[in-house]
């Protein structure tokens, strides 16, 4: 499969771990009830070793990535509309959510409903004792301990005291690593005394910006002295108002180029759409646009597209209905999936939320039918 970022993800990737595949959606209540279940057990269990893998049956991409988001579902997502073949068919998931645990070997654990899952769990963890570094994280350290060590060598302190902060704080306890670990911090040590002579000098001349740059590296360090003092330097820094100021304006900047930026490529996109002759599409893409960035010049391009596009309301409505007809058809596979499980009550539920919130399209007939051919209690 692939992750959220288009990375390539597999049994490879975690090798050693125990792992927890979770099948969702966000348009699926009881999936949507189960994420306070789902963020718990990945924080008990997570600096453990288990290592968690949301398959979404989403079909809006913008909507998964905003429910990942807003909901801090910090763990690794795919959508199964990316892959090939589709994940859910290939498992035999017919309802949602529905999870899956596997051993660090590979081995399947146990199945079913995740508010079920909690003891099956516990189980495996007294079982089982997963690797805390992958492959990855370990070739990651070695190459952050191999750059410090030449730099060190060379006597370029600042560049092995940036290394050695960027070592994965799991691979620092590898035993295996730990005996490079303790010698560089020993020759850092030195270093970071005199980068916090430095940073008080720079802030005397409110030079915060390379104050901090100074200081992070230091307090990002593995067990030193100085990087707790570091770090309370930060902190004191953070808490100035001058200081404060700065960083919001700095902040406030960076944030209005990061969303030009995003205006420009989502501008782009709708383009694209709209050149490869995906007219209904494209439509729907500059509205986005034209709503989101509205202040931004590529907002007032979009608002120019969509204007375009609507002078003809034949085509407009064929954009809007086609665009609900969609979210309604993936809302009426889930009732189906429902019925065929025996669920005659969320099946019910499901079906009469299609018809109240897709009135019209043909999804709405198909459930209201449905919805009458359902034994009545």
């Amino acid at each position: 499969a692939k992750d959220i970022d288009g990375n390539q993800i597999g049994p490879a990737t975690f090798d050693g771990k125990m792992v927890l595949i979770d099948f969702w959606a966000t348009w699926c209540r009881p999936c949507m009830a189960e994420v306070p279940h789902m963020i718990k057990v990945n924080e008990d269990y997570g600096p453990k070793g288990l290592v968690i893998v949301g398959i979404s049956l989403d079909r809006d991409q913008a909507a998964w990535k905003q429910g990942i988001q807003a909901n801090a579902m910090k763990w690794v997502q795919s959508l199964d509309s990316q892959n090939a073949p589709g994940l859910a068919g290939a498992w035999g998931v017919d309802s949602i959510p529905r999870t899956f645990l596997f051993s660090p070997s590979g081995e399947l654990l146990w199945t079913g409903h995740p508010s079920q899952m909690d003891g099956a769990l516990a189980d495996a963890f007294k079982k089982f004792t997963p690797r805390m570094v992958d492959k990855k994280t370990l070739t990651d350290a070695t190459a952050a301990l191999d750059k410090a060590e030449a730099a060190v060598k060379s006597n370029d302190m600042a560049t092995a005291a940036r290394a050695l902060a960027k070592l994965p704080a799991a691979a620092a306890k590898e035993k295996a690593l730990a005996p490079r670990v303790e010698q560089l911090q020993k020759d850092v040590a030195a270093y970071a005394a005199g980068a916090l002579t430095e940073a008080d000098e720079l802030l005397g001349k409110q030079e915060f910006a390379a104050a901090i740059t100074k200081l992070e590296p230091i307090a990002q360090l593995p067990g030193l002295v100085e990087s707790k003092k570091a770090a309370e330097k930060l902190t004191a820094i953070k808490a100035m108002p001058a200081a404060r100021a700065a960083f919001e304006a700095a902040a406030k900047a960076e944030q209005e180029k990061v969303k030009a930026a995003r205006s420009e490529e989502a501008l782009a996109a709708a383009k694209k759409l709209k050149g490869d002759k995906k007219d209904e599409q494209a439509y729907l893409a500059f509205k986005d646009v034209a709503r989101q960035y509205a202040a931004l010049p590529a907002g007032a391009a979009a608002t120019e597209e969509v204007a375009a596009y609507e002078k003809d309301p034949l085509f407009v409505k064929r954009a809007t209905t086609g665009a609900g007809e969609a979210k309604a058809r993936a809302a009426l596979n889930l009732a189906i999936s429902y019925k065929n499980a025996g669920r005659a009550d969320l099946a019910k539920a499901k079906y009469q939320s299609v018809i109240d919130q897709f009135p019209g399209t043909p999804s709405a007939d198909a459930a209201k039918k449905a919805l009458e051919e359902l034994p009545k209690e």
